[in-house]
């Protein structure tokens, strides 16, 4: 019969707990060291964001000197991208975008 109060019977859980990568990053063995680059898993672009309302998927870039949005019905195709917004070519926003 097992005693909980002899070191015998914790021994092997102890080690293989110590041995073991439990809380570590499967992917990142050194979190400390930054990531060079980020990909977009959707799209390609400057500062995107999509969001889903009913049955369409609404996804918001920036290119050029605009803003643009598409509408689709499924999240890995892109519609046809409408300029909602042309920065103008002098004041202070002209190369803000």
């Amino acid at each position: 019969m097992f005693n909980i109060y002899d070191i015998r019977f914790w021994l092997l859980p102890l080690i293989i707990l110590i041995t073991s990568d439990i809380g570590q990053d499967p992917v990142r063995k050194d979190p400390a060291k930054p990531l060079k680059h980020f990909t977009n898993p959707i799209f390609d672009g400057a500062d995107p964001w999509m969001i889903q309302k009913n049955r369409y998927y609404y996804y918001c870039f920036s290119s050029g000197n605009g803003i643009y949005v598409s509408r689709s019905e499924f999240i890995t195709r892109r519609g046809k991208p409408v300029r909602v917004w042309q920065a103008p070519e002098s004041g202070w926003n002209s190369s803000c975008v």
